[in-house]
Order: C-alpha cells, then structure tokens, then sequence
C-alpha cells in the first residue's frame, strides 16, 4: 500500500513491537477497543469479537504516511479466546491534519481494488 502511494516501505522495530505486544495484551485482558493515550508513536487497532467475526479496525493514514519509518506489531487473545486483537505502532506518529497533503500522496499506480464486506470477514 506505501508503494502504491509513493511512499517509502517501513522499518520493523523491536521497541515498538514490544509496546504494541504489550497494549494488545492490555486490550485483551480486559475485552476494550480503545486507543493508547501515548503521543510518542501511532497506533492502529484491530479486533476481531466472537464467532460473527465483528472486525473494527483503525486509520489507513497512518499505514501510509510518508513521514513514519518504523512500524512493529502486537497479537493477542482474549481469555475466552473469543477476541483477537492485533495492535500497530508506528514511529515517528502521523495523523496531523495540518500535515497531510505532504504525507498522504494520492494513488501513483495500480489498480485501485475496493473490498467487499466478505473479504474483511475473511
């Protein structure tokens, strides 16, 4: 999606990965959806809740914003194993309003693909 827009590809980090495995515990433990209140990084949640297959997800911005570098991951299961919730943080953190016409390019090339809600569901 970066290169689709221009952008650099992001860098895996350690340290960030570390936060983000430990907010997805976090939310898991106690079942919320809720964003960090860490200005230091960006920060993408998704969950998936129960048997329907509910997903929630967070900014597609922040993937691409040309500024971030680093990215790193977090995973976890709610205690009924019901809930997976996946955790993203980024640094330097995007999402500024005043900076987005620099650091979210338009589409440069490909085809633009919109999915369906089935293939979310997937």
């Amino acid at each position: 999606l970066r290169e689709l827009h221009g952008c650099p590809p992001l860098q895996y980090s350690n340290r960030l990965a570390k936060n983000a495995q430990s907010y997805a515990e976090y939310l898991a433990k106690r079942n919320l959806f809720n964003h960090s209140e860490c200005k230091n990084y960006g920060e993408n949640l998704i969950v998936r809740k129960g048997a329907e297959g509910i997903l929630l997800t967070g900014h597609f911005t922040q993937l691409i914003w040309k500024a971030t570098e680093k990215v790193g991951f977090g995973f976890a299961r709610s205690k009924d194993k019901r809930s997976a919730y996946i955790v993203a943080h980024y640094y330097p953190p995007g999402n500024y309003e005043k900076d987005y016409k620099k650091n979210v390019p338009p589409l440069e090339r490909g085809r633009v693909y919109k999915p369906t809600n089935m293939d979310l569901s997937k």
